[in-house]
């Protein structure tokens, strides 16, 4: 084992091998655990104030065979993966889908109308959604501050 590497728990170990293996299991985070110091990797997203630092998100194509060892290009295929700011990990999200999906959606041509009409419109329902939820964690201050810049 390499000199600063942190090992994994077993249920760390479970996650992944879930997320690898299992076609419905389709999202993975990881991040390091503030109390325990160690890297833990699960289904769900963390609370901010169980992270140390960054949390990295995996996010797995449920049509990909991803059992066994794959081969690279088949990982790079397959897995979009990235940071969030485990503060602000809504925010970040919403921002991912507003600047990223949102766009390559509106302007994807070769899906019919409606469908496309409707994907924006969940996209759009999702980014509200977070956005909420980012106000809602954040607390009275961010009304506050909002009220108090208008």
């Amino acid at each position: 084992m390499a000199r600063n590497a942190v090992p994994l728990r077993a249920e760390s170990r479970a996650a992944l091998s879930a997320f690898f293996s299992d076609p419905s299991d389709c999202v993975l985070y990881v991040f390091i655990d503030k109390q325990s110091g160690n890297v833990k990797a699960q289904k769900m997203p963390p609370l901010a104030e169980s992270c140390e630092g960054r949390v990295q998100y995996f996010f797995k194509d449920s049509d990909a065979n991803l059992e066994g060892i794959p081969p690279l290009d088949l990982l790079q295929q397959s897995i979009f993966f990235g940071y969030l700011r485990a503060d602000n990990a809504a925010q970040d999200l919403t921002w991912l889908v507003g600047q990223l999906c949102l766009p390559q959606v509106r302007h994807n041509q070769a899906c019919p109308a409606s469908l496309s009409k409707d994907l924006v419109s969940s996209l759009e329902r999702f980014m509200g959604n977070m956005t909420d939820m980012a106000n809602l964690a954040a607390g009275p201050m961010a009304i506050g501050s909002v009220c108090a810049c208008v």
